[in-house]
């Protein structure tokens, strides 16, 4: 199971009558591990999206299934994560960040991961994102939660 959140630009009109699950580990995707995603967790929600499994709007990334970021949200999902990348663009080569806690432990885990990967997939979802503004609806961005 892979631990990865995938983003992969769509079009609209060409997979409108699509089966979404057909893009499941569509080799196209760009891939975000969970750590980062649970990071950036906080500003996420600010994102309104679609969640397609209940036809339904929602605020922020469905963790364990699909979403859409549409035209409505893309504005704000695209500051959200060039801001992100900026921010850890200034950090060291390797990322070493707070993760989840740890009961057993009674600390937070630590994650590490190379900080021009990171910062080069927020820069692509990113543009994933303007190219969804600048599309007047016709293209938007599919994510799958782990």
């Amino acid at each position: 199971m892979s631990l990865d959140h995938d983003f992969l630009l769509l079009d609209c009109i060409i997979d409108r009558d699509v089966d979404l699950s057909q893009f499941v580990n569509d080799s196209r995707a760009l891939k975000l591990h969970d750590d980062v995603v649970r990071y950036m967790t906080d500003t996420l929600v600010w994102i309104p999206c679609f969640n397609p499994s209940r036809w339904e709007k929602c605020d922020g990334l469905n963790m364990w299934g699909v979403t859409l970021i549409r035209e409505d949200g893309a504005s704000i999902a695209q500051s959200i994560f060039r801001s992100w990348a900026n921010l850890f663009a200034s950090g060291p080569e390797v990322l070493n960040l707070q993760g989840n806690f740890d009961l057993e432990k009674e600390r937070h885990d630590r994650f590490k991961l190379s900080r021009d990967d990171c910062v080069d997939t927020l820069n692509q979802i990113a543009g994933y994102l303007t190219q969804v503004q600048e599309s007047k609806g016709n293209l938007t961005v599919l994510h799958f939660g782990v």
